[in-house]
């Protein structure tokens, strides 16, 4: 913390002015509960270093006792854990940040674990597959979004990826027929990467439904029909 020893008033006054204001209300009452009480002191609160400059500490104490059991002093140790909070509060902000482009996202994302089991169910999925997220988290994928016809294909072509790091559409955009909760399939574009996590492999599916182009897409074909009939009759 920068003080040298001759400047360290050993009471339990200075220590307090030391910790940040905004902190003090929840640790003073701790110290004298748990003196009180016969515990060990330990809590994480910002304690002024020489500088100014409040650092982050992680506090362990225990009491030293008088003949009758009072507390007359607190021997302990504390860590500087600004690095970590530091750390951790750059990891809310990402993780908030991705949660916000999840859930303002037109494209479905759905993330499914190495066991195929649902991580992840964005609004847009939501939406589209009529099934509320907290329904279907933790729920096998293939049962919830794919096709019967079709779930005994997405479950070998997981394990064969599991087994030797193949996969056909990995990476790759494909046109696929996905599964509503009303029981309804419909068209959609599919694309599967892998997540970059720690330990199993993990997987996200950005899904875009193609009922609105593919029906256009017949509409202007049928439309082109009736022209060149319409010229030929000409």
């Amino acid at each position: 913390c920068g003080y040298p020893l001759d400047e360290v008033v050993s009471t339990r006054e200075w220590w307090v002015d030391q910790i940040h204001p905004d902190d003090r209300a929840r640790v003073r009452p701790q110290v004298e509960a748990d003196a009180e009480e016969g515990r060990d002191f330990q809590t994480e609160y910002r304690f002024r270093a020489r500088d100014g400059v409040y650092l982050d500490v992680h506090d362990r104490g225990r009491f030293l006792r008088d003949a009758t059991g009072r507390a007359v002093r607190m021997v302990g140790a504390m860590v500087d854990v600004s690095a970590r909070k530091r750390g951790e509060a750059v990891l809310r902000e990402s993780e908030t940040r991705q949660r916000a482009v999840l859930e303002s996202a037109m494209d479905a994302f759905v993330g499914m674990d190495h066991e195929g089991r649902v991580t992840e169910f964005n609004p847009a999925a939501e939406r589209m597959f009529g099934h509320a997220r907290a329904a279907v988290l933790g729920r096998e994928l293939a049962e919830v979004v794919v096709p019967a016809a079709y779930r005994e294909a997405h479950r070998r072509g997981l394990a064969r990826y599991l087994a030797t790091g193949e996969s056909t559409i990995l990476g790759g955009r494909i046109e696929v027929t996905a599964l509503r909760a009303d029981g309804s399939e419909f068209p959609v574009e599919l694309t599967v990467t892998g997540l970059q996590v720690s330990g199993p492999p993990a997987f996200g599916a950005y899904i875009r439904d193609l009922t609105e182009p593919q029906r256009a897409a017949a509409a202007r074909t049928s439309l082109e029909a009736q022209l060149q009939q319409s010229q030929k009759m000409e």
